[in-house]
């Protein structure tokens, strides 16, 4: 779990406050990074192959047991006072094969209230030729 606290730290900058919430099952991961900035909670956006988090994800839930349900399919990771809080659920408390967006935001309301998300403005396409 250390390289994944590293690799938050990486992706928010100062890692004090960060929050990760993944969601996880064979064959796909989706995490999300964000962090208490004041009055606000700032999400991260990554490009795919600008991070190592999610081999780093897979590489953690395939060390668990595949047996009785020992693999976990939702984590949640805090880093406050310099310590890295982890929260696990298993398949048999969440069912991650349906997709609720709610959850992701139960637990960012859990770790941070009712502060603002703020996301990063959307990317512009870039063409590939003159505009006329």
């Amino acid at each position: 779990m250390s390289g994944i606290a590293t690799e938050i730290a990486r992706i928010a900058g100062d890692p004090e406050g960060a929050f990760l919430y993944v969601e996880i099952t064979q064959g796909w991961v989706e995490s999300s990074v964000f962090r208490r900035d004041g009055k606000v909670v700032r999400y991260f956006d990554w490009e795919e192959g600008e991070t190592d988090l999610p081999d780093l994800l897979f590489d953690a839930w395939y060390l668990e047991s595949a047996k009785k349900n020992m693999r976990w399919s939702v984590l949640e990771c805090v880093i406050k006072g310099g310590k890295f809080e982890v929260k696990m659920r298993y398949p048999d408390e969440v069912d991650v094969a349906v997709e609720d967006p709610e959850r992701r935001r139960a637990a960012l309301r859990a770790q941070s209230g009712k502060r603002r998300v703020v996301y990063p403005p959307a990317q512009t396409p870039r063409l590939s030729g003159p505009v006329a």
